[in-house]
């Protein structure tokens, strides 16, 4: 179920200071892992020049969203991303999700699905799937409902490129976890696609003035 799951912060207890996020660029989405030659110089460029006819290969984004179930936030924030990614034309931009605890293939639920033909999102073919280390590892930028999500994503190898949505999307302004509407009423639902639909727009908005520039098209 996508319930939010995870222990209340006892009172008094620190809050984890959010992250501070790198810019883009062309080794990974935040920090390069490409070699570099005694001159500082880096060795996938200075390849690419020794072959002025090879063709560079196309640059995408993987965007992960994770929750507990995959059945209520992460569906609806991949469904709100896709659908800008094809207003906005970002061709190189990719979505997807999963659950810290899902039920696998399981269809989203019946307010997610309904808030989401109101906002003009289809997610009749949507099916759950368990997070695990192959789904991470595929992820280019992981962004997390709540910060048990981000601990779980780290754990199977995703620091680094793992945040809160609200932390991601705000520069670290926001750190607060994503409600979860699981089993509430249908405004709930409603109130939590709004925020979903804020927090994705500006996480993208991010996402793309940070990717360096001539990257999207190989």
């Amino acid at each position: 179920m996508d319930g939010s799951g995870g222990p209340r912060r006892a009172a008094g207890a620190r809050r984890r200071p959010a992250r501070p996020v790198g810019p883009l660029n062309r080794g990974g989405l935040h920090g390069s892992s490409s070699p570099r030659d005694p001159a500082g110089r880096c060795a996938g460029a200075r390849a690419a020049r020794e072959r002025p006819h090879a063709h560079r290969r196309r640059v995408s984004v993987q965007l992960l969203f994770v929750c507990t179930g995959n059945t209520c936030r992460s569906p609806l924030a991949e469904a709100i991303a896709r659908k800008i990614a094809i207003e906005r034309g970002l061709t190189w931009l990719d979505a997807a999700s999963a659950g810290t605890s899902a039920w696998e293939g399981a269809s989203a639920s019946d307010g997610a699905l309904l808030v989401g033909l109101e906002r003009g999102l289809d997610l009749n073919g949507h099916r759950s799937r368990q997070l695990d280390r192959d789904v991470v590892a595929r992820a280019d930028l992981i962004l997390a409902m709540g910060p048990h999500h981000l601990e779980r994503v780290e754990a199977l190898g995703g620091e680094g490129k793992a945040y809160l949505l609200t932390a991601y999307a705000s520069h670290g302004q926001n750190t607060r976890p994503v409600n979860d509407p699981m089993g509430a009423e249908l405004e709930v639902y409603r109130v939590t696609a709004g925020e979903l639909e804020r927090l994705v727009r500006a996480a993208m908005d991010r996402v793309a003035a940070e990717r360096p520039a001539g990257g999207a098209e190989g």
